[in-house]
């Protein structure tokens, strides 16, 4: 579009005058630029890579939301079963007789009859020094494997507690075992 009050008024545009023209004329038509600037340029057309859907920000919002409101439902859904759970194995522990001890731990009990004079009759056969941290050791068992009885007691069928009973007494078990074979060494 043309602005008509620039145009002399019969709509051609006036000559321009010969020295102007003829300084045109000597201008070059192209003019280098003092450095490459096409390396500026090139990387700002070349087209975008577009994230793959899965990765945009919004949907990451999504997938993030989604996680904690799964979380949460799942967490609440295991802690009521859980509740019910809990609510059904202490009516089974009331019901079941409290004096019986679980069948599993009456080896590691016998066991434990069996060894209980080791540390007895190693008197004189190891350094008292020694002697001393066995005892420390056996009673840091015996006061495990009490607190551990007591526990059974009140939930005899908690299979946690038998496994770290269990445990307890083969812990002892073991220490009493490598008791006996310093002194049969030493003898």
């Amino acid at each position: 579009m043309t602005d008509d009050t620039a145009l002399p008024p019969d709509g051609e545009p006036e000559p321009l005058p010969d020295a102007l023209r003829a300084q045109l004329t000597e201008l070059p038509r192209a003019i280098e630029p003092a450095r490459d600037l096409w390396p500026g340029i090139a990387p700002r057309l070349a087209p975008r890579r577009r994230r793959p859907w899965w990765n945009e920000p919004r949907w990451l919002l999504v997938a993030a939301t989604l996680l904690v409101i799964g979380s949460s439902v799942g967490t609440w859904g295991a802690l009521r079963r859980g509740r019910a759970g809990r609510a059904l194995a202490d009516a089974s522990a009331a019901r079941a007789d409290t004096t019986a001890a679980p069948a599993p731990l009456a080896s590691e009990r016998a066991a434990d009859r069996e060894l209980g004079g080791t540390l007895d009759r190693l008197a004189g056969r190891v350094p008292d020094s020694t002697l001393a941290v066995l005892r420390r050791a056996a009673a840091a068992a015996d006061t495990a494997i009490a607190q551990t009885e007591r526990a059974l007691q009140a939930r005899p069928a908690d299979p946690y507690l038998q496994e770290f009973a269990r445990a307890a007494y083969q812990r002892k078990l073991a220490l009493l075992r490598r008791a006996a074979s310093l002194g049969m060494t030493r003898s």
